[in-house]
């Protein structure tokens, strides 16, 4: 699979359609910057805030299938809602962050695990 910033948009907007994303009031997906990110090992994903505009990012080497691409930004767009909502998440990927996981696991029948 070839990634693309478009691919990324398209995969973004299919989730924000679903539960329970479409409840989280995230921004469009044309209001986001979606970038590829370096092949370094590092991080599957990404996303940040730079002044007003979120960006969201994947490694394409980390990404050959689609089923990863989904689970990935998946997992990005419950940083994003934390991010936008304000929720304090000192642990990166603690109970906080945990709990939406496994949220958005059970409605879309990822494994945990991955998260």
């Amino acid at each position: 699979m070839k990634l693309t910033p478009g691919v990324l948009q398209h995969c973004y907007a299919f989730l924000a359609e679903t539960e329970p994303f479409n409840k989280w009031n995230l921004p469009d997906a044309e209001d986001i910057k979606f970038i590829l990110l370096g092949d370094n090992g590092d991080a599957h994903g990404t996303v940040e805030k730079w002044k007003d505009t979120y960006k969201i990012g994947a490694a394409p080497g980390s990404h050959q299938h689609t089923a990863s691409l989904i689970v990935t930004m998946a997992h990005e767009m419950i940083h994003l809602h934390m991010m936008q909502s304000k929720i304090r998440n000192p642990e990166g990927h603690g109970r906080i962050f945990k709990a939406f996981a496994a949220e958005v696991c059970a409605e879309h029948g990822f494994d945990l695990g991955q998260f």
